[in-house]
């Protein structure tokens, strides 16, 4: 009942932006790890410290996330956590670590990857940006995955124009 009545303070102050006050409700809700919705509350947790701009603890719960997700007992937020991993790690400084990520956790990363490669693009990182397009060819190489391969290179030309670098 109290893990049931902190969880609803937790988001409702998650969904009010009042991330300071939602962290604490989340801190005493994550301990219990035995709730389905643990993966959710990890995830609604890092994008609190995202905010707050804790970007090193933001990757920690959102990683937390995604592991729990995997597992049948718990709400899946793959999509959500793929979609936000990139970012959270190109705020904290660590694309390199981000992009491994990608390629170590999903068979055809390259969507991600590019979405990464265009904010580092916005942020004006040609060498992050880079890295994330150098990295993901490769991986679709190596697993011959040719429609991963097209797609990159069509999004590659709209990237590097913004940089007018052309290889």
């Amino acid at each position: 009942q109290v893990h049931n009545i902190k969880t609803t303070l937790a988001e409702f102050y998650y969904n009010n932006k009042k991330y300071d006050k939602a962290i604490r409700y989340y801190n005493d809700v994550l301990v219990n790890t035995r709730d389905e919705w643990h993966s959710k509350q990890l995830f609604n947790a890092s994008w609190c410290h995202f905010k707050k701009k804790d970007y090193n603890k933001a990757i920690d719960l959102i990683k937390k996330a995604y592991k729990y997700g995997n597992h049948k007992k718990y709400v899946s937020l793959k999509d959500q956590v793929l979609d936000s991993i990139g970012l959270f790690h190109i705020f904290a400084k660590r694309v390199e670590e981000g992009v491994d990520f990608y390629l170590s956790n999903v068979e055809k990363p390259v969507q991600y990857l590019v979405k990464m490669a265009k904010k580092t693009t916005g942020e004006g990182s040609f060498k992050d940006t880079r890295f994330i397009l150098v990295s993901a060819l490769k991986n679709a190489k190596t697993k011959n995955q040719v429609d991963e391969q097209i797609m990159l290179h069509l999004n590659e030309m709209e990237i590097y124009r913004t940089f007018k670098k052309y290889n």
